[in-house]
Order: structure tokens, then C-alpha cells, then sequence
């Protein structure tokens, strides 16, 4: 089930394709996702795009979230910029930190190539009724 929603996810998740996030792992309450940096990747000032490490990490932890099998969407969160990105491969690695009937917690921790953590992130998951990934018939 968890590789199935990994694989959901990267066929119907246009935006993620769309960055160049990769999938690497998917289990119940942790997932990993990956990027490899690009010019279209940068801010102005020649850094990763806080919207690029945000949804990095939002990828990581809604991956972790939705491998548990039932539909799960953010209710909150929040990042932090501890260092800057510049160019390689960045890596969002998301673990459970509480799990509940209907919310769960999140930490995520995106780090570079030399296993520097450039970002964290904290997020809050609502545990739905229905299943995840959906039944397509």
C-alpha cells in the first residue's frame, strides 16, 4: 500500500512534477522526497526559493501522513530557514512524531548535499475517513 501511494501521488500531483520532487521512500509515518536544484529553483538573490523548500517539505510530510491509507490534509504548519540552498540535491526527510485517531505531528528536516540541515518543518495532519489512496475503478 505505502509504493502505492507514492506512485499516486507522482502520477496526479502536476505541481510536484511540475518542481522536479521525487518520491524515495514511503511508509507509514515517514517519507522522503528529493530535488535536484535548478536555475528555476532560485530566488532573486541566487538561493532556493522559500516556496520551493516549503513545498519540498510539504510533499515529505503529506507522503508520510497518507501512507498510514486513509486520507490525510494539512491543518497546520510551519518552516523555518536555517541556512541557504544553492545548488545540488536537497532531501526532505518527514517522521511522525505523535500519531492520534485524527491528528498527527510531523517533523521534517531538509538538509544539502553535505547532509547540512537548511530547513525544518513542523505540520499538523487530519486524519480522514476515507481511504488514501483512492479506489479507482
Amino acid at each position: 500500500m505505502q509504493q502505492d501511494v507514492a506512485a499516486f501521488i507522482a502520477a496526479h500531483d502536476a505541481f510536484i512534477n511540475l518542481l522536479g520532487i521525487r518520491i524515495t521512500e514511503a511508509v507509514p509515518g515517514r517519507a522522503t522526497a528529493v530535488l535536484d536544484l535548478e536555475a528555476k529553483h532560485l530566488n532573486s538573490f541566487g538561493t532556493v526559493h522559500g516556496g520551493v523548500l516549503f513545498s519540498l517539505a510539504e510533499c515529505a510530510f503529506g507522503v508520510a501522513a497518507n501512507a498510514h491509507g486513509k486520507l490525510s490534509v494539512a491543518v497546520n504548519c510551519s518552516i523555518t530557514f536555517t541556512k541557504p540552498g544553492l545548488q545540488g540535491q536537497l532531501s526532505a526527510v518527514a517522521r511522525e512524531t505523535s500519531k492520534g485517531p485524527r491528528i498527527s505531528s510531523y517533523a521534517v528536516e531538509i538538509s544539502n548535499d553535505a547532509g547540512e540541515i537548511i530547513s525544518t518543518y513542523q505540520g499538523l495532519a487530519y486524519h480522514r475517513k476515507e481511504c488514501f489512496p483512492p479506489q479507482r475503478g
